[in-house]
């Protein structure tokens, strides 16, 4: 069943008093403005950023570091990046940010929102609701794409995105994509961090 879309005040006050108002270290604001939170979102963006070395740490396969933005505009976006904190445990890091989606990244997967009135709280609210912001790495660091590959998968229970855009994410995530951009990809074993 699909969260509530309509962007309200009652979802901003639950997001802002979840990673403003609480004693909550799961959340990096210290970038992100809380004007932010009613902004109109058009796309997601997952993107994989260049492992520039092409190589891995402690013995594993190389990967690259991936995150999501949500578009508030052509070049405006909060960026949301799930990174590696203490004793394994994620920090959701939020920044609000101008961005060229195309910059600076090795795969590049743009799903248009279909849900009405999707906001960036709409979309924190769906993490907030399904506790994931609350997630521990593998041992060896590994999870971003893991957490990525579940929460498109939230996205799409709560009607904001559609399924097959969100699959072609998915597949993307199951791919270590080369440096430099055009180099090719081959699959790589999605680490499963824990929720």
């Amino acid at each position: 069943m699909p969260l509530n879309t309509p962007t309200s005040n009652s979802v901003e006050e639950k997001v802002q008093n979840h990673i403003f108002n609480t004693v909550n270290d799961h959340w990096g604001i210290s970038q992100f403005s809380k004007n932010s939170l009613p902004l109109s979102i058009s796309h997601i963006h997952f993107i994989a950023h260049p492992n520039e070395d092409n190589s891995g740490s402690d013995g594993q396969q190389p990967t690259n570091h991936w995150t999501m933005y949500l578009e508030t505009s052509p070049n405006s976006s909060v960026h949301v990046d799930v990174v590696l904190d203490d004793n394994d445990v994620a920090m959701v890091m939020l920044e609000t940010e101008q961005v060229n989606y195309d910059a600076y990244n090795v795969f590049h997967k743009s799903l248009p929102v279909i849900g009405e009135g999707c906001s960036v709280a709409t979309v924190l609210d769906v993490l907030i609701t399904k506790k994931r912001d609350v997630y521990r790495f593998t041992p060896v660091g590994e999870g971003c794409r893991y957490w990525l590959s579940i929460v498109v998968l939230d996205l799409v229970d709560a009607g904001l995105v559609n399924r097959e855009d969100a699959q072609d994410a998915i597949d993307g995530l199951g791919m270590y994509w080369c440096f430099p951009p055009g180099a090719g990809s081959f699959a790589r074993e999605i680490a499963r961090g824990s929720f």
